[in-house]
C-alpha cells in the first residue's frame, strides 16, 4: 500500500500518518512496514511519535535505501579524495554531507562542480547517456570508474539500486 499525504502545516498530516501506520500494523508485521519522507524533519517527527515499527524503518528515501542496501560507502563523503585524485574535475563543497543530503553541490561553480551538477540532473531525469553533452559524458566515465575503484556509491546509485531491489 502506498499512501501520500499532502497539506499545509497544522492540518494533521503526521497524526493521520501515525493512525495509518498503526492500522497497517494490524495486517503486517511491524518490521514489514516502511515509511519514507521527503525531509529529515518529517522522519524525526514520526520517530518521536512512538510508532509500532522499528525506528530504522522510518527515514528519507536516501537514508532508507542506504540502510536497506547494507550501508554502502557514499562517494559524496569522499570529495576531498576525489579532488586529490582528479584535480581537473575538483568539486567544491560546503558544509557536511550525509546520506540524507543529496544536494552536495555548492553555489560556487568550479568546472567539476558544474559537471557534477549537470551529471546529477541528467541522471536523475534518466536522460539516455548518448544524449548527454560530451564533457558530461567524459565526467560520468571518470566518476563512475573512481566509484568502482573505491567501492563507493553516490546518492543516485542508492535510489537506482533501491528501486531495482524492489520485488516485482
Amino acid at each position: 500500500m502506498i499512501v501520500k499525504i499532502f497539506g499545509p502545516p497544522g492540518t494533521g498530516k503526521t497524526t493521520e500518518l501515525v493512525r495509518l501506520i498503526e492500522e497497517v500494523c494490524q495486517t503486517y508485521e511491524p518490521w514489514e512496514v516502511l515509511v519514507s519522507s521527503f525531509t529529515r524533519a518529517a522522519a524525526r517527527e514520526l520517530v518521536r511519535r512512538d510508532l509500532p515499527i522499528p525506528d530504522e524503518n522510518v527515514g528519507t528515501l536516501h537514508a532508507v535505501c542506504w540502510r536497506a542496501l547494507g550501508r554502502p560507502k557514499i562517494a559524496e563523503l569522499h570529495i576531498k579524495e576525489w579532488n586529490d585524485e582528479h584535480p581537473d574535475y575538483a568539486i567544491t563543497t560546503e558544509g557536511n554531507v550525509d546520506v540524507d543530503d543529496p544536494n552536495v553541490m555548492p553555489a560556487s561553480q568550479s568546472e567539476g562542480s558544474r559537471l557534477m551538477g549537470q551529471y546529477q540532473i541528467l541522471r536523475s531525469r534518466m536522460v539516455p547517456l548518448d544524449e548527454w553533452p560530451d564533457d558530461v559524458q567524459k565526467f560520468h566515465f571518470v566518476w563512475r570508474g573512481w566509484k568502482a575503484d573505491h567501492e563507493y556509491e553516490d546518492f543516485t546509485d542508492l535510489i537506482e539500486r533501491g528501486i531495482n531491489a524492489l520485488p516485482e
